[in-house]
């Protein structure tokens, strides 16, 4: 796999969710969900969010048996075809409180987390305080991508090809 990087911590990172990217042990309700659920990269629609409470991120079956729920955790994940999904009602209903809700995240064909990586990757943010969408580093609108690497471990990234 060959992952494009910009400095080593995230080349550490990078690294480390490959070695433990598929241990769950952790957390019971995490191995039971992914045996009931069939939590596996399958190349299914899907809608990724990080989790707060979990430090994951979530992957929500779009298609399928399980349309609508969160079929898996996972501390790494690789998305192809990928677009940003931002709810305004969330987004406004977040200004409003105060107060974070599950509104923003990326759609896209679940892939295996070994997939080659080749293209040039870039890190892109959101935050609804600030801006409207996903984001690159230099504050351009993010509106889509061939493919999505998301990582969650010492520092969360997420990544996406030019």
């Amino acid at each position: 796999m060959l992952i494009v990087h910009t400095n080593t911590v995230d080349t550490v990172a990078a690294l480390w969710i490959m070695r433990t990217v598929n241990t769950h042990t952790h957390t019971k309700g995490l191995n039971s969900m992914k045996n009931k659920r069939n939590g596996k990269p399958t190349g299914q629609r899907v809608y990724v969010y990080f989790n707060l409470h979990r430090k994951l991120f979530s992957v929500r079956a779009l298609d399928g048996p399980h349309k609508g729920r969160v079929i898996a955790h996972e501390r790494g994940v690789v998305l192809q075809d990928v677009s940003p999904r931002v709810s305004q009602a969330g987004r406004q209903r977040v200004l409003r409180e105060r107060k974070k809700n599950v509104h923003a995240g990326l759609v896209g064909y679940w892939m295996p987390f070994n997939t080659p990586v080749t293209e040039p990757m870039a890190p892109i943010t959101y935050n609804p305080y600030k801006y409207e969408s996903f984001v690159y580093a230099d504050e351009t609108k993010y509106s889509g991508s061939k493919t999505a690497l998301l990582m969650a471990a010492f520092k969360t990234s997420i990544r996406v090809s030019l």
